[in-house]
């Protein structure tokens, strides 16, 4: 294992700012396969597509947070003539990858090691939910895009209970209380959209939001199926298996809440839906160098 994929004692990454992520990670082959399988999920829904957006002959494009990796690696090769950049703190998994994608090293809290207006296209997903001060790290990666170029997110937020047991309400208001101490945004896929408007940095934004029942699954001919299987299969192992972070825990997500809430997550009883929004926004050619913070 390279000095760059090594984690700390306590599950974390080397060099995580701590606080902020809701869980520890110990086995990198188990998440790097769980993202892998999410990836999987979404491009099925997707029917094969890369994204949403519109994106024309891109020469450059950034993912800010790659995981394993499975995104960088579709858009290398569906765009072989394109240099792909897969950003993160933890080095790639070791799997062949294609000549047109290269690893930065990156915390994203930190000053971005690019040049203004470099990518066509910078990519984020499932990272914003866990950053804090999210709107500025938005605002910093608008500022690498050229004029023309895509924005693309995609996002969760806090799940939405229909007849919801106890654990469930109780984790709620724990997730949503510790988010906030944090400075994070728990329904960050929601505000997206208003955000991105509001910068007046974008002349197009464009939103993509699947009913999307995690508990109990849709058929497995509805159209949502793929995407909510993935995204009930990555809550179900991130909230319900694996340790969540001591300052959660201290929070009061205890063991004994996280097995109730994965009880009731398992009946059909307490329908669960996932705020899962695909966001893409194209940077006005207008907009200035500097942009205003949001």
């Amino acid at each position: 294992m390279s000095e760059e994929t090594q984690t700390r004692p306590d599950g974390y990454p080397k060099d995580k700012k701590d606080g902020t992520y809701m869980f520890k990670v110990k086995d990198w082959e188990a998440e790097w396969n769980r993202l892998d399988q999410l990836h999987i999920g979404i491009r099925k829904y997707m029917n094969g597509k890369l994204t949403f957006a519109p994106l024309d002959n891109p020469q450059k494009i950034l993912e800010v947070g790659s995981g394993s990796g499975a995104w960088a690696i579709q858009a290398a090769q569906m765009y072989p003539d394109a240099e792909i950049v897969a950003a993160d703190m933890t080095s790639l998994p070791p799997r062949p990858l294609p000549k047109n994608l290269r690893f930065q090293k990156l915390n994203i809290l930190d000053p971005f090691p690019f040049q203004p207006e470099e990518f066509d296209a910078v990519h984020f997903r499932l990272v914003l939910f866990h950053l804090p001060n999210a709107r500025d790290v938005v605002r910093r990666a608008a500022q690498l895009l050229k004029p023309g170029g895509w924005l693309l997110v995609e996002d969760l937020s806090l799940p939405i209970y229909e007849n919801p047991g106890p654990a469930q309400e109780r984790s709620l208001r724990v997730r949503y209380d510790w988010s906030v101490s944090k400075g994070l945004d728990p329904y960050i896929s929601v505000h997206m959209a208003q955000m991105l408007e509001e910068s007046y940095s974008f002349d197009q934004v464009e939103t993509h939001k699947p009913l999307l029942y995690s508990n109990p699954l849709p058929d497995g001919s509805d159209p949502t199926f793929p995407l909510a299987e993935a995204v009930r299969v990555m809550s179900m192992k991130a909230m319900g298996d694996l340790d969540v972070s001591p300052d959660l825990r201290a929070a009061g997500y205890t063991r004994e809440l996280q097995d109730a809430w994965k009880k009731e997550m398992n009946s059909p009883v307490h329908k669960t839906i996932a705020p899962f929004t695909f966001t893409w926004a194209r940077k006005s050619v207008s907009a200035p160098l500097s942009i205003a913070k949001m």
